[in-house]
């Protein structure tokens, strides 16, 4: 059993929370983590200044911010003892921010979002970047977990296809 609550506490930009819930058991199962607890919400510029401040001493917003609960270092992976769920941690994510980013990375702001995502779930592994050796490993499990989101997500448009395939159809015979 696994515990994963994804929250909209922002309004600027909307958000598709049960599709954030769904890539993040994706990527949260390719990394091998059968039971697991992770809370990822999606706050506004005012509530990431604050927390940003709280957590780091930082008078001002950032695009996330990932807070494990589990202190791993990477390849190994939290196991759990019988009934046992790993409290990974917490995600914070501002979308406004990140689309600034975004923009100046000439990225999707919905694209930003799933980077940052798979960046904190990262984090929340035990993976770092302050050194080169750490960065370069991370690196790399970044670019695999956004292969896997890549391959989600040509899913979800072959399954949005379909449907709109069946619905088509379904409107000409009818």
């Amino acid at each position: 059993m696994s515990l994963l609550q994804v929250l909209n506490k922002q309004k600027v930009i909307p958000i598709n929370t049960p599709l954030f819930r769904k890539k993040t058991e994706v990527l949260v199962k390719h990394l091998a983590v059968s039971e697991f607890s992770v809370r990822l919400e999606f706050i506004d510029v005012k509530a990431m200044q604050k927390l940003n401040k709280r957590m780091f001493g930082l008078n001002r917003p950032t695009d996330v911010i990932s807070v494990p609960t589990l202190r791993i270092k990477p390849p190994n992976q939290p196991k759990p003892l019988y009934g046992m769920i790993y409290e990974l941690g917490d995600i914070s994510i501002c979308p406004e921010h990140s689309a600034k980013y975004a923009e100046r990375d000439e990225m999707e702001p919905y694209e930003r979002l799933d980077v940052l995502l798979v960046h904190s779930l990262c984090h929340l592994m035990g993976y770092e970047h302050e050194k080169d050796s750490d960065y370069i490993l991370m690196d790399k499990k970044e670019k695999e977990l956004l292969n896997v989101l890549s391959d989600f997500k040509t899913t979800e448009k072959h399954a949005q296809l379909e449907e709109a395939f069946k619905t088509k159809n379904t409107n000409e015979s009818g």
